[in-house]
């Protein structure tokens, strides 16, 4: 059997899976009214990128009160205000009539005497149509304040994506010369996730024929809350690299810390190796965007320089010395086809800064483009 039907073969496969599981949770009672739509447990970018941004989940706003309530309210006397006719004369106050039983005769309010103030929902009601987009984009809208107060509070969780991205880049170093296709799943119970990643060549690169694992990630990990605008965020990772590691696999501790200020997080990441190089340190500043336009569209960018000990350096660019590694960015945009399924787009660009580290490696600055397609689905609502 050749390599491209094998490949083929792998990606139908995959599709197929996917749309049963879709129809599978269609048919879950009650699921509509437990699910809490959301964009994406994780970006879509490869878990190898320095920032791996999780973007807010999102509820329906509050209904507010309605408004003919507040006027009935504001319409109605005080008791011994000054309206009081306790002391006129018998003579002189109005006779008021008996309020009609009848169902049919609307209450009176200002809003209903004047004409130019009633709105246009009251004279023409919003057809079958009109509500369901409504009622998707009130699914969709949400301010900051509740993005944050919703950011993790599932009780159930799980996606799954299929990606395509032209190579493969952890923390400024290439691990491929070419393009990858990159499956990714997660699952997580009360705020605890388990990730997992795989990226597998295309074309031949070297001794390593097409759909070779080049590297790959297993992660857990449990954000907590300080505040309503401060996240810690630890982590432990096991990282699989045959070209990288010299056993072919690492693992990590990482402690994350986020600042939400609206739209933006202020981001601090810090990664210390505790198995191939035991004390190799690195970590990242800077600042994430995420902002959801209430049409569907998710828009996330982020930028932050990465700073590496001289053990992380030794061990990878082959250079004994402390320095400020890398400076990137990258953007992504998604598109929720659904409350379940998305598809994204996203580009990221690197360049290592220290002079003495540019020139050991072939590719200083490296520029990463892609797509995906994926499922995320959150159910239930814990308190924190």
């Amino acid at each position: 059997m050749n390599r491209p039907s094998s490949l083929m073969l792998s990606i139908r496969t995959i599709a197929f899976a996917a749309s049963i599981l879709a129809w599978v949770l269609a048919a879950i009672p009650g699921r509509a009214e437990n699910a809490i739509a959301r964009p994406s447990a994780r970006r879509a970018a490869p878990k190898r990128t320095p920032y791996r941004q999780k973007p807010p989940r999102r509820k329906k706003p509050a209904e507010e009160p309605s408004p003919k309530r507040e006027t009935a309210e504001e319409d109605t006397p005080a008791p011994g205000g000054s309206d009081d006719t306790s002391d006129l004369d018998p003579s002189e106050i109005p006779l008021v009539p008996d309020p009609d039983p009848s169902p049919e005769k609307p209450a009176a309010s200002p809003s209903a005497a004047s004409p130019s103030a009633a709105s246009p929902a009251a004279t023409k009601a919003p057809g079958p149509e009109r509500k369901e987009l409504d009622k998707h984009d009130e699914a969709h809208e949400t301010s900051a304040e509740e993005a944050s107060d919703d950011e993790d509070a599932w009780t159930t969780a799980f996606g799954a994506e299929l990606g395509l991205d032209s190579r493969l880049v952890w923390r400024g170093l290439s691990e491929t010369r070419g393009a990858v296709v990159r499956p990714e799943a997660n699952v997580g119970f009360y705020g605890v996730t388990l990730s997992a990643w795989g990226g597998f060549l295309l074309n031949t690169e070297g001794e390593h024929h097409a759909l070779h694992m080049a590297a790959g990630d297993v992660a857990v990990d449990y954000p907590v809350h300080l505040t309503k605008q401060l996240r810690f965020e630890p982590a432990v990772t096991l990282l699989y690299s045959p070209e990288r590691f010299d056993s072919g696999m690492t693992a990590e501790i990482a402690i994350d810390l986020s600042y939400r200020l609206g739209d933006f997080r202020l981001v601090n990441g810090n990664g210390i190796d505790i198995k191939d190089r035991p004390g190799a340190y690195f970590g990242t500043l800077g600042a994430a965007f995420a902002h959801d336009t209430g049409k569907r569209w998710t828009v996330d960018a982020f930028a932050n320089v990465g700073v590496a000990n001289a053990t992380f350096n030794d061990e990878y660019i082959r250079r004994n010395v402390t320095a400020i590694d890398v400076a990137q960015a990258g953007v992504s945009a998604r598109y929720h086809i659904s409350s379940l399924f998305y598809f994204d787009l996203h580009a990221q660009i690197s360049t290592l800064v220290a002079p003495s580290l540019r020139e050991n490696v072939r590719e200083p600055t490296l520029l990463i483009g892609g797509a995906a397609f994926g499922l995320d689905y959150t159910a239930g609502r814990r308190e924190r």
